[in-house]
């Protein structure tokens, strides 16, 4: 998916929350900002993959979207467990806060894929991962 469509679908989550006057709770409000944190430092160290076309913060990249997707795992069952606690900010925001940590999700990965054709050339992808690393640290 574009991030055109990923930047349209999070608006669109934007205003749903603000035409049903919804607020998310504080720990969820944190953990998504917390979130779009780190995907805005994938964003920016893409277009540095993009732009350096070092093989090394490709590399890099690429196992920061594994790290990623451990958060979103992690996140998404932090909010269950809120769900869970009857929290009433959660509840109401539920399918909000999981969309957008789907949408951000998407966004990174869009970015990651900046990285893949210059591992690829490099010889430093498997069919489905990256190689182990044979370069000294």
């Amino acid at each position: 998916m574009g991030a055109d469509l990923i930047a349209t679908r999070i608006i669109g989550l934007a205003d749903r929350k603000a035409t049903d006057w919804l607020e998310f709770s504080d720990e969820g409000w944190r953990e998504l900002t917390d979130f779009h944190d780190m995907v805005l430092k994938n964003i920016q160290h893409g277009i540095s993959v993009l732009v350096s076309e070092d093989v090394g913060l490709a590399r890099d990249l690429v196992e920061q979207k594994e790290t990623l997707r451990r958060t979103v795992q992690d996140l998404e069952r932090r909010h269950i467990e809120r769900l869970s606690q009857g929290m009433a900010p959660s509840i109401e925001t539920s399918a909000i806060h999981l969309s957008l940590l789907r949408a951000l999700k998407s966004l990174n990965s869009s970015f990651a894929m900046t990285a893949y054709s210059q591992l690829s050339g490099a010889g430093e992808l498997l069919q489905s991962r990256l190689a182990v690393q044979s370069r000294q640290a």
